[in-house]
């Protein structure tokens, strides 16, 4: 679940070495102002790949993956990775690539990187394989494990394994493998591969002076919690919340980071302590504490809270919370299957990617947002899967046309490309904004009330009104009039947007 290595810290070029080993320490927000020092003044151009990799990693950790921001890094990373030209730096951008998308709900997107990723380190021969190679066959295993695809996850640590000749703990991917085990059922397989988990923490923990690095720490103890929820015949003292027989005391794991990952392991360690000393009022007030913010898998998410609700006797609850669980997983596996399918016979050998096809076919080319083709099939996921909890807007700039009529159309798209940055800084982690048409916007907003809608409308609107718009079109002033609706009050998505333009129309007025 965690987009960074641990223990295991093999020497990479220049400074990116210490870009690593200050992921594995959770200081994230250290690793970006660094590489931000890396990519402007060094020359190596590995090195400078490298550190765009990390720095990508970091804003996955603090929960930042649709900001302005970490777009415009995923290009420079990929520009930088293209300069490179090897199927190393290729693979790497591509991994890190994936994990930022499924962070931003783009799951077509997450899966086509990671097969774009797939591809060009399978693409590395052997003979070739260096330490770079290693960290990114690293990276891809972790973001498959943070996507539900256990079983690739474990494949690539295990070649990883017989390119480098080494064994380390490697807890993040082993626990996601496992977790995504429980995720569809298979209980028993996920005791097993949690109390691997365990056993893994606990022999590498005591093979180094130094104990357990940042991250395999916190796997460890999130196991050992997960484990005192799962197996029932366990020797745990509920009073203290921990295993008295072979596991770990999880609250001696709590380390403090930077980044928007660490709290949220804290709070499901609580909630599954709570759960196994039959305390689930108090496991659900520690899972309504974890932000929308959160990068962790909304499958793991789901999970724990169905099993504090069969705690707590709603057995109905439970069972419709880990049937969303199983849903995404399986979901995500038949999306793998299909992007697989539709692959050109020629992607091999002309350097077509699936990664850009997907994005070129769902994006709008001047803003970078996703297009009304991409709106339509979230807005027909949504609503297939009965998520109808969604605050919807269409969103209208105002001034708009007298830009276009005083400063001419390169003025405009210049105001759109700001506007869409403006967009992706100021909405959350999850949402989902798409250019329209023109200068029109629709933004939604999955699990949101119309007034948290609302306000953040009007954090919209004062970012656009503290914007520097005298620079693009001078003595033009920029506005936009935002009509909410909620998807739910109406029989189809499109009836929606009617009804959020209609809404939208009259605050103009």
């Amino acid at each position: 679940m965690v987009m960074t290595d641990t223990v295991w810290t093999p020497r990479l070029p220049g400074r990116s070495q210490v870009l690593r080993e200050l992921l594995g320490q959770g200081r994230s927000r250290e690793v970006i102002a660094l590489a931000g020092q890396v990519m402007a003044r060094g020359t190596d151009p590995e090195e400078k790949a490298v550190a765009s990799t990390q720095e990508l990693a970091a804003y996955f950790n603090i929960g930042q993956a649709g900001s302005a921001k970490c777009r415009a890094s995923q290009e420079q990373a990929h520009e930088l990775a293209r300069v490179v030209g090897s199927p190393t730096a290729l693979g790497h951008f591509h991994a890190l690539a994936a994990g930022l998308a499924s962070a931003r709900g783009s799951a077509d997107e997450a899966l086509a990187h990671l097969l774009d990723s797939q591809r060009h380190l399978n693409a590395e021969q052997d003979g070739d394989v260096t330490t770079v190679t290693e960290v990114a066959l690293y990276d891809l295993a972790t973001t498959q494990g943070n996507l539900g695809l256990g079983d690739n996850a474990m494949a690539s640590l295990r070649r990883l394994v017989g390119l480098s000749g080494r064994s380390r703990a490697w807890l993040a991917p082993r626990l996601d493998a496992a977790l995504a085990l429980d995720h569809i059922g298979d209980t028993r397989g996920a005791v097993e591969a949690l109390d691997e988990v365990v056993r893994q923490g606990r022999t590498h923990q005591a093979a180094d002076s130094g104990g357990l690095q940042h991250w395999d720490a916190v796997s460890y103890a999130y196991a050992s919690a997960r484990l005192m929820v799962l197996d029932t015949e366990r020797d745990t003292d509920f009073d203290s919340g921990f295993e008295t027989g072979r596991g770990v005391d999880p609250r001696q794991l709590w380390h403090a980071a930077d980044d928007a990952i660490a709290p949220a392991f804290a709070l499901l360690i609580r909630a599954c302590v709570a759960i196994a000393a039959h305390r689930p009022v108090q496991a659900l007030a520690f899972l309504d504490r974890i932000g929308a913010d959160c990068p962790l898998p909304p499958a793991e998410l789901l999970r724990v809270r169905s099993l504090a609700l069969s705690a707590s006797g709603d057995s109905a609850g439970a069972v419709e919370l880990e049937r969303e669980s199983f849903r995404i997983q399986s979901q995500r596996m038949y999306q793998l299957q299909r992007l697989m399918l539709t692959q050109p016979a020629s992607q091999a050998t002309d350097g077509w990617e699936l990664s850009t096809y997907v994005r070129e076919a769902l994006t709008d080319p001047l803003t970078g947002l996703p297009n009304r083709r991409h709106l339509e099939r979230r807005l027909s996921e949504l609503t297939t899967e009965g998520r109808t909890t969604a605050a919807l807007a269409v969103l209208d700039l105002d001034g708009f046309k007298q830009v276009n009529t005083v400063h001419g159309h390169i003025a405009g798209d210049r105001v759109l490309a700001r506007i869409a940055a403006i967009l992706a800084d100021t909405l959350r982690t999850g949402d989902f904004v798409a250019r329209y048409g023109g200068d029109e916007f629709v933004l939604l907003l999955p699990e949101t009330s119309q007034t948290e809608a609302r306000a953040i409308g009007r954090r919209i609107n004062a970012a656009i009104a503290s914007a520097d718009w005298h620079t693009i079109a001078p003595r033009t002033p920029i506005g936009a009039s935002i009509g909410w609706t909620r998807l739910g009050d109406h029989s189809t998505p499109e009836a929606a947007i009617q009804a959020a333009d209609q809404a939208m129309y009259a605050v103009k007025r």
